[in-house]
């Protein structure tokens, strides 16, 4: 059993929030996250990236691709919904209160033969491992980006959550697996329909 999930007060509300976030070192959770989604089977296609806040994580992907021009290959748009070759999201399911229906709409806008990659923090178990976490991945950041850190830990889903989640939206308990010691990765590709 691990400690009670606690939704996170929600930041970036002030310009000096989102200056703290930004400034805190992703690149290699971010490179990573491109190399697995490579190693996943992604080859290009429209792409919904679901929380892409500074767009980070496409810049990378982008960049490990190494086929032109940047802004040939990259589109930062507001659309309304539609159809996708690949939906991610890195790091944006623990900020939301009632992730089902986020999760839902992912598999409902993947094209099928889609490919779903969707990663995010994993809830320790205990307030220990999450003082641990907190030192070991943001112990030379300064206090507020720390504190941020430990209630996204603390607001994130267990395993066992996140796999009843994509159960109930049509995808095997499977495709959820323990990536790291904080992230659990949701790989998955839609079934092809039928003719």
């Amino acid at each position: 059993m691990s400690i009670p999930r606690t939704l996170e007060v929600e930041v970036m509300d002030t310009p000096q929030e989102a200056l703290d976030y930004n400034r805190m070192d992703h690149a290699e959770v971010n490179r990573l996250f491109a190399a697995d989604l490579r190693s996943a089977g992604f080859d290009g296609g429209d792409v919904l990236d679901v929380g892409t806040g500074t767009a980070l994580i496409p810049i990378e992907i982008c960049q490990q691709a190494k086929t032109g021009p940047l802004s040939r290959r990259m589109r930062i748009m507001a659309v309304d919904l539609e159809m996708f070759d690949v939906v991610i999201s890195n790091s944006i399911v623990h900020h939301i209160p009632e992730p089902a229906r986020v999760i839902a709409e992912c598999v409902r806008v993947l094209r099928p033969g889609g490919l779903m990659f969707i990663r995010d923090l994993m809830r320790p178990q205990t307030e220990e491992q999450v003082r641990h976490f907190v030192q070991q991945y943001t112990g030379q950041e300064n206090p507020h980006s720390q504190q941020m850190f430990g209630d996204s830990l603390r607001a994130a889903l267990t395993l066992e959550e996140i796999r009843q989640l994509v159960v109930a939206a049509g995808a095997p308990a499977s495709s959820v697996q323990a990536t790291s010691d904080r992230h659990w990765t949701w790989s998955w590709r839609k079934p092809e329909q039928a003719n």
